[in-house]
């Protein structure tokens, strides 16, 4: 999607604005006054383990049914790109440097220290031409290129800016050039960590949703129990890309697994309604099939591919060992009686789809809408 062209942003019954991409996203996402109820919206909570994707559904869903961004929301979505491209740089010559083995040179090493604590000032348009041709003259040594495929994360945020580094590399000039207006596609796929609880309200089919999304980053986890209040139904973030992921000596699908189970503890939350979306869909189908689910150790041997079983059959089979595995925790430790229905759906994913919406959340609406009325139904209102 270009960056000059205009995007109707009406999505099958969803509230219809009229925006240029111009005007769309940043990933500083809108923060409410206020985490109190808005009239009779329905309360959606986001939750789930640092980088499984939270914030790019709100961006999303602020794109089609939301209100739109801010002028300093947009101004900080082209900082946070060039501050990911640099960091990208930065780090890239230290580790292909440091390595040894990749015969980077010198005068690459010295142009990409002069990178380290750079201002990235929003108005000297001039400066930042000059660091974005920069960081290209850089990323041309013969070293550094060779070393890119190699460079690994030493943390969930470094992964975060690497995979999203690798949308904007075929344009940095363009990147860093004062005419830079990121495109919808560009705001979706830019990615950075969140450390505020951040609130976006939405309508859909004449429905008003108030979404609240809280980090994911374990040093934050404190501060959850702010947006707990009010919740009317609990969306819990997977990574299905996590599953053979290790940070911390901890399986990241694993711990993903504890924080669900300590989730669905809270007395706050005990009777919502969870909806569980495995997302980056598209990530594990393509890894599965090479690197088994049993790489995972809670799954072991028995999500080894059977003979003769073929590429989509495991796949699907391994999606239902991953959901079977969140499903059983919240029939375990959810205060539920004995012959209550389990009020959990599965839904997979891929949240920087340009279709995203279309595809997935008219679905998650749908649902609920349907858990909203049954709650309301129960209760005799």
């Amino acid at each position: 999607m270009g960056g000059g062209g205009s995007t109707s942003a009406k999505m099958a019954g969803g509230k219809s604005t009229q925006q240029s991409a111009a005007e769309v996203g940043s990933g500083k996402e809108r923060t409410a006054s206020s985490s109190e109820r808005k009239g009779n919206s329905q309360q959606i909570l986001l939750l789930g383990s640092a980088g499984v994707g939270k914030t790019t559904i709100l961006k999303q869903l602020m794109a089609c049914w939301g209100k739109g961004f801010s002028d300093e929301q947009k101004t900080q979505a082209v900082l946070a790109i060039r501050k990911n491209i640099v960091t990208f740089g930065e780090h890239l010559v230290r580790f292909a440097a440091e390595d040894g083995s990749y015969n980077v040179s010198d005068e690459t090493v010295e142009k990409a220290e002069t990178l380290e604590g750079i201002n990235l000032g929003a108005e000297d348009d001039a400066k930042n031409e000059q660091i974005g041709q920069l960081i290209a003259t850089i990323l041309k040594d013969e070293g550094v290129i060779a070393a890119r495929p190699e460079l690994k994360a030493d943390n969930i945020d470094d992964q975060l800016v690497y995979d999203s580094v690798l949308n904007f590399l075929p344009k940095i000039d363009e990147v860093f050039s004062k005419e830079f207006v990121p495109s919808l596609h560009d705001i979706i796929v830019l990615r950075h960590p969140t450390k505020d609880i951040t609130y976006c309200d939405i309508v859909w089919r004449g429905n008003e949703f108030r979404i609240k999304d809280v980090g994911g980053q374990i040093q934050h986890r404190e501060s959850w129990r702010g947006a707990f209040a009010e919740t009317d139904v609990v969306m819990f973030i997977v990574s299905l890309d996590d599953y053979n992921r290790v940070e911390s000596k901890k399986n990241r699908l694993m711990e993903a697994r504890e924080l669900f189970k300590e989730i669905v503890q809270t007395d706050e939350l005990k009777k919502c309604p969870i909806v569980v979306l495995l997302n980056k869909e598209d990530l594990f189908r393509k890894k599965v099939i090479k690197e088994s689910l049993s790489q995972c150790p809670a799954f072991g041997d028995k999500a080894e591919r059977r003979e003769g079983e073929n590429d989509e059959d495991y796949t699907e089979r391994a999606l239902k060992y991953v959901f079977e595995y969140f499903r059983q925790t919240y029939c375990k430790y959810a205060d539920m009686k004995e012959g209550d229905a389990a009020a959990i759906e599965r839904y997979c994913t891929c949240a920087t789809d340009d279709n995203f919406v279309s595809n997935s959340m008219m679905a998650v609406f749908k649902t609920f809408l349907t858990q909203a009325n049954n709650s309301l139904a129960n209760a005799g209102l």
